[in-house]
């Protein structure tokens, strides 16, 4: 392949420098990318068997680690980008990879709950068990031995890798915490689904720091010249100065485009920051200019939501260009998760927070944080949009009045479902929870925790009730009036991400991240046959079609595909 003609087609979730010489990215599109920082030009590319989450440098630049959701960390040569070694010692997702300070070993978490510790050709060391969730993030400590790690149990804890033993848990109630760092003196700051920092002090004492209106995505640190990056989902980054002893003390603060992923980002030199994108490849931030360097982020074709509108096929995607039938009608700008139709009026809205009115473009609501999933509700008083958010508010948008909208917290992690039917609104998060609202009263009725083992990925209605799908690989159908479930195993051998009914509600359709889709009969109670998969990339949404009795599916690589029950 002509490395001028490498690019990622999927949204960069991973993101890596050495010095001013190289930098990877790691995509959705199963690629890792070398790319040399004088040139932007890429050098060579590795590839993994579904998305690459992670990757990151050995200390001396000559070694690259890629973690990925094909359960896999893989070690690189670099530049050349020859596999030197494979970790495969997971039973789910790799959501990180790392090298210890002194380059010696690697770490890996996982969402199967575990860490694990390997030589530098991916030869197994030490496993490290105790989380009882899936495992968000990790970092090393100085000392090459000890490891914090943080996970969806709501736990940090540390670990001494060469016995397995865990020295310490601690717990921060109320809130999630997606990204950690340790400091030289053994300080753990921790960034918090509320947007506060939570600094822990190696004598357990705890002190918070205002920092984000929303969740904090990721922190990092430049030891160098003791300064620590703070990015959230309220599209703001921060540069804190560790000299102080507090952070109360920003040497800058910006607000980014809106092609950035605050999932992952790098010094690339003292005053130069490269960030991943939901582009073709990374953009850098110039700290002494204030300048933003996006003009050579291309856009990705992914398609994220579909939706069977009054005359055709809407979808959109990690672009913002919402087609019809496959033709383009609009350009939000901007990556977007949901499309819905009422009466004629189209609605879309996604990272940048923003509701749009999506034909026009005109901006009817923005929050505080990305938006995930919506749905057409109809109460005795009005007709509304409810939108559920990565903060766990619900944003009630009166169609007819937006100045009327009302917001509503309704849940402590991220909403990735919603769906509405005979006056209730239910909710599914990423903690596995759900929860029924009155459509009228807007008040929570009832609640299920762990719903599943796992994420709630999606929820739609069926026949009797709502559907839901997870990371367990199962489908559940939680009828009327009833607080447990029936399950039923899927054949899908990843992550089931989205979940669709027939209009009479008695076929259910669930999609996986591993581009499978399989069809459940509520009727018979049974699977109608074995997944198809008619692409390599993931299912990203289903949607029904009375005209054509077939599903329609959206995928990551761009493309609608019909499939008949």
């Amino acid at each position: 392949m002509n490395a001028y003609s490498i690019f990622h087609v999927g949204p960069i979730s991973g993101l890596a420098t050495f010095s001013d010489k190289y930098i990877a990215t790691a995509g959705y599109d199963n690629q890792l990318i070398l790319w040399c920082a004088q040139t932007n030009k890429a050098l060579a590319c590795g590839r993994h068997d579904h998305l690459v989450n992670q990757c990151d440098f050995s200390p001396d630049g000559t070694l690259l680690v890629s973690s990925s959701s094909d359960y896999t960390a893989r070690v690189w040569s670099v530049p050349d980008m020859r596999l030197i070694g494979v970790i495969s010692v997971h039973a789910d997702d790799v959501s990180k990879a790392a090298f210890s300070p002194d380059g010696q070993q690697i770490a890996t978490s996982s969402f199967d709950g575990t860490l694990s510790v390997h030589d530098l050709h991916g030869v197994f060391k030490k496993r490290l068990v105790g989380h009882t969730g899936l495992i968000e993030n990790f970092d090393w400590s100085k000392d090459n031995r000890t490891l914090q790690s943080c996970g969806m149990d709501g736990t940090i804890r540390t670990w001494d890798t060469l016995t397995g033993e865990c020295r310490a848990v601690r717990s921060i109630d109320g809130v999630d915490i997606d990204t950690l760092v340790t400091l030289t003196d053994g300080t753990i700051l921790a960034g918090n689904s509320d947007g506060s920092i939570a600094s822990i002090d190696p004598y357990d004492n705890v002190t918070f720091f205002d920092a984000h209106t929303t969740a904090i995505k990721l922190l990092f640190v430049d030891d160098a010249e003791r300064r620590l990056v703070s990015l959230g989902y309220d599209n703001r980054v921060h540069i804190w100065d560790l000299n102080k002893g507090s952070l109360e003390a920003k040497i800058k603060t910006s607000t980014f485009p809106r092609c950035i992923w605050a999932r992952s980002a790098s010094f690339l030199t003292e005053n130069v920051i490269a960030f991943a994108t939901f582009g073709t490849t990374y953009a850098t931030w110039d700290l002494a200019s204030d300048v933003w360097d996006t003009d050579r982020v291309g856009s990705i074709p992914g398609v994220n939501a579909v939706f069977t509108g009054s005359d055709g096929i809407y979808s959109v995607g990690d672009a913002g260009v919402l087609e019809k039938s496959g033709a383009e009608i609009a350009n939000l700008g901007t990556l977007c998760n949901f499309v819905v139709e009422i009466n004629g009026q189209i609605f879309a809205g996604g990272q940048a927070g923003i509701v749009f009115d999506a034909l026009t473009a005109t901006e009817l609501y923005r929050h505080t944080s990305p938006l995930n999933c919506a749905v057409i509700v109809k109460s005795a008083a009005a007709t509304f949009l409810a939108v559920g958010t990565y903060s766990g508010h619900v944003i009630y948008l009166n169609v007819k009045d937006p100045a009327e909208t009302k917001v509503v917290k309704v849940h402590s992690g991220a909403i990735k479902g919603i769906a509405c039917q005979n006056g209730i609104i239910a909710t599914g998060t990423s903690d596995g929870e759900i929860k029924y609202t009155d459509v009228d009263t807007l008040e929570i009725i009832s609640e299920i925790g762990s719903a599943h083992d796992g994420i709630v990925n999606d929820l739609c209605v069926y026949e009797s009730g709502f559907a839901t799908v997870s990371r367990d690989l199962t489908l559940r159908l939680w009828r009327n009036g009833v607080s447990s479930p029936d399950v039923f195993k899927s054949s899908h051998r990843h992550s089931i991400k989205c979940v669709a009914s027939s209009s009479r509600g008695d076929l259910i359709a669930s999609g996986s991240y591993g581009g499978t889709i399989q069809v459940f009969d509520v009727n018979r109670k049974n699977w109608t046959g074995k997944p198809v998969r008619p692409t390599l990339s993931g299912i990203s949404s289903l949607t029904w079609d009375e005209a054509t009795q077939a599903f329609i599916a959206g995928s990551y690589d761009g493309r609608l595909y019909s499939v008949h029950p």
